[in-house]
């Protein structure tokens, strides 16, 4: 018996387990079900393994999730358990036999992205080719399993099975929507508007829209606040950095911070501010008015 626990429950439910033939349960709150389920298993149709979702009962502590917990634990066919759950502490006593196996998926973040899609890219043998694309493919992928395993066998087929490189990224990965406004607020800051606008323009292209990417650059603006508060206040800036999660690489893209006034910076939030409150009365289109702050605020 092996269990799979974690906060992501859409890795968790998505592991690329290599059976044929899995019979496939979805657990209702009723014990009885799992047995149901079970006891309909044909002799002449044999699963190769039991996949069951949503295993809550491995939390409960009552006498029947722990009989049941040790049923699957004996089963004759390997048994998979799913659930939601970070600490092995929440669950049935029982899961301390022998026979089960547990393994946690950590919820993929800023600081752990890294060493993640190092993992899914061993398991998918997807391989860059060298250590500054990884890097920059990291940067690219956005903080999600499933879009991550997406994007990697795409990269996989279009690269017809060789090494990865910053070419095939460019040309096939989805645009990191989130990396891309914060580029569109260092630009912003930094009076690059030319730049800034043909970003905003090809973000538009891509369908996203005005007001997702005002409310990201707000957001985004409001982090380098806090972070421009902290280096002039001669805080310790990695104990921000982390608290703010803003990733090594934008980290680094920040080092401009420094020569910017803090004036500055609330004097754009100020303006986001009365972009969104104009919006949302209905005296501006959102794409109009995002565009004229990129290209009037610094006046």
């Amino acid at each position: 018996m092996v269990i799979y626990y974690g906060n992501d429950l859409d890795q968790i439910n998505h592991q690329d387990l290599k059976f044929n033939n899995p019979l496939k349960i979805n657990y209702l709150d009723d014990v009885s079900s799992i047995y149901d389920e079970l006891n309909q298993i044909s002799l002449f149709n044999q699963p190769d393994a039991i996949f069951i979702y949503d295993s809550t009962f491995l939390l409960d502590e009552d006498e029947k999730a722990s009989v049941l917990i040790n049923y699957l634990a004996n089963y004759e066919i390997e048994v998979y358990c799913f659930v939601k759950n970070d600490k092995l502490d929440n669950f049935n006593p029982s899961i301390k036999n022998k026979k089960i196996k547990t393994i946690k998926k950590t919820q993929i973040n800023a600081f752990n992205k890294a060493k993640e899609i190092k993992v899914i890219s061993d398991e998918l043998k997807v391989k860059t080719n060298n250590y500054q694309t990884y890097n920059y493919l990291v940067d690219c992928l956005p903080d999600n399993y499933l879009m991550i395993k997406n994007e990697l066998n795409k990269l996989l087929i279009y690269s017809e099975g060789k090494l990865i490189t910053k070419k095939h990224i460019d040309e096939i990965l989805i645009d990191n929507g989130e990396s891309n406004v914060f580029s569109l607020i260092n630009y912003l800051l930094q009076n690059n508007i030319d730049i800034c606008i043909n970003l905003y323009e090809n973000l538009i292209n891509l369908k996203h829209q005005p007001i997702e990417i005002i409310q990201i650059m707000a957001t985004q603006l409001f982090k380098i606040k806090l972070f421009k508060k902290a280096i002039t206040a001669s805080s310790n800036v990695d104990a921000t950095v982390k608290e703010l999660k803003i990733t090594p690489y934008q980290a680094k893209q920040l080092s401009y911070v420094y020569k910017i006034p803090l004036s500055k910076i609330e004097k754009i939030e100020d303006a986001f501010f009365d972009l969104d409150c104009n919006i949302k009365k209905g005296l501006i289109d959102s794409y109009q008015g995002l565009k004229y702050l990129i290209s009037s605020v610094n006046l």
